[in-house]
C-alpha cells in the first residue's frame, strides 16, 4: 500500500530543512567556543584603590575547541556574566560591595540581583564591524582574598541565533573563557579558601570549573 503525503507537508519539510543555514554539519557533538578575556594588570596582589581592567574583544570568527575549527558567529548573545566572591570568609553570596564598578555608558552591562540574593554583572557584548567587545573596571575597597569569574551564561541558541556548520537540531552551546591567554590566573589561591568546596570540588576540576569560567584569584591589601 502506498502512503501519499499531502503536498503541503512536503513543502513544510523542505522549508524546515532549508531554514538551517549550515552548508554541512561539521560538529559531532555540542560546540564549545573559546572567548578571549584579559584582566590587567595580571597581578596576584592589588592594593585598595588600584584599578583592575577586564576586557573581552574578539572578531566574530571564533575558535571551537572540540573540532579545532573556526566558525563565523554573527551577533550571538553570549550572555556574559561576572561574579566575585571573597574566599577568606564564609556565608557570603557575592562580594561586589567590596568594589567600585566602572562601566562605560556604551556597554549594556550592569549589576543584577538574582532571586537567591546573589549579585552578578550581566548584560551583552557590543557587536559592531564583525567584532564583539565588552570592557569594565573594578576598584577594590576592602582587603581580602577574592575569586573573580568572567564567563558566559549561554547554554542554548535562541531564535535566529544560528551559524554556518551547526547541525539543525543541535541548539546547545558551550563557551570557554580563555583568560589572559590561558595563564594559571593564581588558581592555587583556591587552596587557601575557608570554604572547603573550592578545595575539594573546584580545584581538582580546575580546567572545567575555574579556567573555563574565566577564573582569577587575587589578594587585596591596604
Amino acid at each position: 500500500m502506498k502512503i501519499l503525503f499531502p503536498f503541503s507537508i512536503i513543502i513544510a519539510l523542505v522549508l524546515f530543512c532549508s531554514s538551517c543555514i549550515k552548508k554541512e554539519c561539521r560538529l559531532a557533538g555540542f560546540p564549545e567556543f573559546e572567548l578571549p578575556v584579559t584582566l590587567s594588570p595580571a597581578l596576584d596582589t592589588f592594593k585598595i584603590g588600584d584599578t583592575m581592567s577586564i576586557s573581552s574583544i574578539f572578531e566574530d570568527v571564533v575558535y571551537e575547541r572540540a573540532s579545532g575549527q573556526w566558525y563565523t558567529l554573527q551577533d550571538i548573545n553570549f550572555f556574559p556574566e561576572t561574579a566575585i566572591i571573597r574566599l577568606d570568609t564564609l556565608d557570603v553570596l557575592d562580594s561586589f560591595s567590596d568594589f567600585d564598578i566602572i562601566v562605560s555608558e556604551e556597554y549594556d552591562y550592569y549589576l543584577f540581583q538574582y532571586s537567591s540574593g546573589r549579585k552578578a554583572l550581566i548584560g551583552e557584548y557590543n557587536y559592531e564591524n564583525n567584532t564583539y567587545s565588552l570592557e569594565y573596571q573594578l576598584v577594590p575597597k576592602k582587603k581580602g582574598l577574592y575569586y573573580l569569574r568572567h564567563g558566559s551564561g549561554i547554554s542554548v541558541l535562541g531564535e535566529g541565533q544560528e551559524f554556518e556548520g551547526q547541525c539543525c537540531k543541535k541548539k546547545t552551546i558551550y563557551t570557554y573563557s580563555k583568560l589572559n591567554e590561558g595563564g594559571d590566573n593564581n588558581v592555587d589561591f583556591l587552596l587557601q579558601s575557608l570554604d572547603t568546596s573550592y578545595i575539594v570540588y573546584v580545584y581538582p576540576r580546575r580546567d572545567t570549573k575555574f579556567h573555563a569560567a574565566g577564573g582569577y584569584c587575587f589578594y587585596v591589601t591596604e
